[in-house]
């Protein structure tokens, strides 16, 4: 992330607690997101990063670290996928576009949240972390 981004999360997802740091934020209360400069994402996991789901796969990420966190319960990884899908039909598109975009994105974002149920987050779990600076690989976790 080359800067800070904010959203609300969908009412659905159940918020534990307050959570921050060094790469994202979540406020109960609010129920406000926030991905920090230097989050660390891989883009759409296992899928082609297309301008329609990159921005969506993003907080994607970040919710399932907040799984690993335990900030929300694991048994909402089936909600964060819902979340997923509904940020493409949000974000996907062109501004503008036409009747064929908009079910082209309804398309595409329920075909991704039913393929993203193949993975569960867990409370703990960890998928190792990589900074690359001037072509020094470093693991961070």
């Amino acid at each position: 992330m080359a800067k800070d981004v904010s959203r609300v999360i969908g009412s659905g997802i159940t918020i534990l607690h307050d959570f921050d740091c060094a790469y994202y934020s979540i406020v109960k209360k609010t129920r406000v997101m926030t991905l920090k400069r230097g989050f660390p994402s891989d883009g759409a996991t296992k899928f082609p990063d297309t301008d329609w789901i990159l921005e969506g796969s993003f907080w994607h990420d970040g919710l399932h670290d907040a799984i690993a966190q335990g900030v929300i319960p694991e048994n909402e990884n089936d909600l964060i996928d819902k979340e997923l899908a509904h940020i493409i039909r949000l974000e996907g598109g062109k501004k503008g576009g036409g009747w064929l975009s908009k079910k082209l994105l309804k398309a595409r974002s329920k075909y991704v949240e039913l393929a993203t149920h193949l993975s569960n987050e867990k409370k703990g779990s960890t998928i190792p972390l990589y900074s690359i600076q001037n072509g020094k690989v470093t693991r961070l976790k």
